[in-house]
């Protein structure tokens, strides 16, 4: 129903979950402020892992880099597209 200072908080929630607002709110929170698209990760990273990269796939390959980093759970998060690091 259209009427003027009438909310539906059903319908704003299922916009914002399907626009990727909620998930990018959420990871913020979570305290994620350094992002990387997977292939910028791999060119910028893939020095420190030498030998590990296949160069197919640059989520396998930023997995593969992250283990060989042995970086503690909790400081790392891997999205759909990008990496994120505390």
């Amino acid at each position: 129903v259209k009427k003027a200072a009438v909310v539906d908080n059903e319908k704003i929630v299922q916009q914002l979950r399907c626009g990727g607002v909620i998930e990018a709110v959420r990871v913020t929170r979570a305290g994620f402020p350094s992002r990387y698209l997977y292939n910028d990760f791999v060119k910028r990273f893939r020095i420190l892992a030498v030998g590990v990269c296949k160069d197919e796939d640059p989520v396998q390959d930023a997995k593969e880099i992250i283990n060989k980093m042995n970086l503690p759970a909790g400081t790392y998060h891997l999205g759909k597209t990008k990496t994120f690091f505390k």
